[in-house]
């Protein structure tokens, strides 16, 4: 009859749109943004219209009626004669295409997008490996004078990129995606995928980030989870470590400096030798070794604090004074200024 004919046309044409559209996705397409419902962006693509929904845009973005906009496409479904189009600008892979897009390297695979993590409309870091030992990664995608990466920003409406590489060897790797915080040291704890990035004291807010921004997003890319100590935080850790082993009421000074020496300056490194290993010193028993591995899990579990105010305060004597040599080493040398040549001083892009 004339009512299946045109079901079975319209069924066809369903047919065609979808899989027109299943070919391009995770693909970006443009569109135009025809109407809004409900927070929705409804988006004209030309044979069909997809749907930016609330939580795929941008928040600082603002869609105007008849714009041309690039989407990403997202899901494509069937629902009835119809075909839904879910698309999005806020999630990773928008930027990911638009640097395969706008990166020649990048779309022939001679440079890899190793991961990307995004707060969209605020930041995102990027993570490229070259497998030509000749490309770098960064310049390419930066451009000359950071051609590149400026029309990607501008298709972003401003966000902030951190392009850096990466790296196999996993405390490389965290170094450069901490950028542009400087990192001091790394303690990494593989099993746990876990590390502790240690930073100089005037570094701490930029490693952080705002809200906490660029440790979240170094979090995401190297799917770790880290923690920012700074160096003088690090360092009185470190100290009260030494002082609480001093501690110890079942060792002379001289048994205690003997155990220094091979090594063992800390409650925690007294506790991991346990019975075997401290019986190893000639001046401990085992009545004594477990004496010992008792206050050590006393101190450790927090049970136990012999520090006095006055062992503090040399503490903190012993930091300020560690800071201040670091200040001494680190001031500037003004005749520097005069050397550097103008033409670095370009834009602030990585280079």
């Amino acid at each position: 009859t004339r009512l299946n004919f045109s079901g079975s046309i319209k069924t066809a044409e369903r047919d065609v749109v979808y899989s027109e559209f299943m070919a391009k996705k995770n693909n970006i397409v443009m569109g135009t943004v025809l109407r809004k419902e409900l927070g929705f962006i409804i988006v004209n693509l030309g044979k069909a219209e997809g749907i930016l929904p609330t939580k795929e845009q941008v928040f600082n973005e603002r869609y105007k009626i008849g714009e041309r906009i690039r989407v990403l496409v997202m899901g494509v479904e069937k629902k009835g004669q119809k075909v839904n189009i879910k698309l999005s600008r806020s999630h990773p892979d928008f930027v990911r295409n638009l640097f395969m897009t706008d990166v020649p390297e990048i779309a022939d695979r001679t440079i890899e997008i190793k991961g990307i993590a995004r707060d969209a409309g605020r930041r995102t870091k990027i993570a490229l490996y070259s497998n030509d030992e000749r490309v770098d990664c960064v310049g390419s995608c930066v451009g000359v004078r950071g051609s590149r990466i400026k029309g990607i920003i501008n298709e972003l409406n401003g966000e902030k990129v951190d392009i850096v590489k990466w790296d196999n060897a996993l405390e490389i790797y965290i170094v450069n995606v901490m950028s542009p915080a400087a990192v001091s040291q790394i303690e990494l704890d593989k099993a746990n995928f876990r590390a502790r990035v240690v930073v100089p004291d005037e570094q701490y807010s930029l490693a952080i980030g705002k809200k906490g921004q660029n440790i979240r997003l170094a979090s995401q890319l190297t799917k770790c989870h880290l923690d920012v100590i700074t160096s003088s935080a690090l360092l009185k850790e470190s100290l009260i470590k030494k002082m609480q082993f001093q501690k110890i009421p079942f060792l002379t000074e001289q048994e205690k400096d003997s155990m220094i020496i091979s090594g063992v300056e800390t409650i925690e490194e007294a506790y991991e030798k346990e019975i075997d290993g401290l019986l190893k010193f000639n001046f401990i028993d085992k009545e004594k070794a477990i004496k010992i591995l008792a206050y050590c899990r006393q101190v450790i579990d927090g049970e136990v604090d012999d520090l006095t105010t006055e062992d503090m305060e040399s503490i903190e004597k012993k930091i300020k004074s560690q800071t201040s040599k670091e200040l001494v080493f680190n001031i500037p040398h003004h005749d520097d200024k005069d050397d550097t040549d103008e033409g670095d001083k370009e834009d602030g892009l990585p280079k």
